[in-house]
């Protein structure tokens, strides 16, 4: 008569909406991460692109010396996997930190939570960090190692100074 039954949940139907509200709450932070690494590509590229044009006569001269194309290539790819290494290091370092006082803030106020450094997390993003930062340096590495170098010396003449 009063059916009781329609209007109780189990333990296992709570568990299973709480599970499902966290994964969609993950799922947007996915998509925010996802987003960031984006942002973060186009960014290195930017660098890039304004790093070769700066350095064009630098480029001119090791290219007149006898540096290949594909040294070229590799070393400006290194350079860009270097600044993504220096930015895994310091999102690393802030995440650990941020980690930790948010993991002493809520034992604080009752809720223990332990403090677990995520290793597979920590290996995901420094692949990802690496990934980016070489997908952003592609186009201006191979530009740079295109370079002609009757341009480059060109623009070093150009600019009022000798070779």
């Amino acid at each position: 008569q009063y059916n009781f039954g329609e209007q109780s949940v189990t333990l296992q139907n709570l568990l299973a909406g709480v599970k499902t509200q966290i994964d969609q709450i993950f799922s947007i932070f996915n998509l925010m991460l996802y987003f960031v690494i984006f942002i973060s590509t186009i960014g290195i590229a930017i660098i890039m692109i304004m790093n070769v044009t700066e350095r064009r006569r630098e480029i001119g001269l090791l290219r007149s010396q006898g540096t290949s194309r594909n040294q070229i290539l590799s070393m400006l790819l290194i350079e860009a996997c270097f600044m993504g290494i220096i930015g895994f290091l310091v999102g690393l370092t802030s995440g650990l930190l941020l980690l930790k006082s948010v993991t002493s803030s809520t034992t604080v106020t009752g809720f223990w939570l332990p403090y677990i450094v995520p290793w597979f997390a920590i290996a995901q993003a420094l692949v990802l960090a690496l990934i980016a930062s070489f997908t952003g340096a592609i186009y201006p590495a191979l530009k740079a190692s295109r370079m002609s170098l009757k341009m480059s010396v060109a623009t070093v003449k150009l600019d009022g100074k000798s070779a």
